[in-house]
């Protein structure tokens, strides 16, 4: 650094830099000082910072790189326990609401089956056409969601202007 002789580094980048100027009018010489300033970042993608980063925490204060490597792995646990149920509750949604058209079905069946029996055939034929209904919005819905899939994936849609 210039005009600095002790040796120690500036953290925020500071120069000064000094120029003397001996034309001046009055036969004199006048010094010109100037103050070069600058200022770093650093960023990082993650809870822990890098290893020197890591090192200058343990500078200022011994153990603290410790405590912030065990905060951010108590939180990482954290939050993968809370997806993992998150997940668990995802699941026994989709189980309860299969199981619960599994059996309605079957009563729509039942109904169908005793309207044949009781010789109901509009009664029988409107129970058979709504399983037949309903199959059809099942087949449909899994052949939606793979090409909304699909369309996301390939077609990147523009973000809508607010009304």
């Amino acid at each position: 650094m210039n005009g600095d002789d002790s040796g120690d580094e500036n953290p925020v980048g500071a120069e000064i830099a000094e120029k003397e100027n001996t034309g001046a009018s009055d036969g004199g010489s006048n010094r010109e000082v100037t103050l070069i300033a600058g200022a770093a970042t650093v960023e990082w993608k993650g809870p822990i910072p890098p290893p020197d980063l890591l090192e200058e925490y343990n500078r200022i204060e011994p153990g603290l790189a410790n405590r912030i490597v065990e905060q951010a792995t108590v939180e990482s646990d954290r939050i993968h326990e809370l997806q993992k149920e998150g997940l668990k509750a995802v699941i026994a949604y989709d189980t309860r609401g299969q199981w619960m058209a599994f059996f309605g079905l079957l009563a729509i069946l039942g109904v169908s089956a005793w309207a044949i029996e009781k010789g109901a055939g509009l009664v029988a034929g409107a129970a058979l056409f709504a399983i037949a209904g309903i199959a059809a919005v099942f087949v449909r819905g899994k052949a939606n969601r793979k090409d909304r899939k699909t369309d996301a994936a390939v077609t990147p849609r523009a973000p809508r202007a607010p009304p």
